[in-house]
């Protein structure tokens, strides 16, 4: 299954409880897509040390969606 978070216009501080949280409700072979204006760069460290691979992409619209899931 895969689920879409869109988080553009969230304030930051409330980005990662959200993140971590339908994270954390993922099956195997699940992913979240997630929708943000900037590369999350930072995030793809703290992701890889929760056991969770993320690759994103920048859309010709100028946002960033990110594919993640269970390493």
């Amino acid at each position: 299954m895969s689920e879409i978070l869109d988080v553009r216009g969230l304030p930051h501080h409330e980005r990662p409880p959200l993140i971590f949280s339908r994270l954390a409700q993922l099956k195997e072979n699940d992913t979240l897509t997630l929708l943000v204006e900037i590369e999350p760069l930072p995030m793809y460290r703290i992701l890889e040390q929760r056991g969770y691979e993320a690759k994103g992409a920048k859309q010709p619209e100028g946002f960033w969606r990110v594919l993640i899931r269970k390493a």
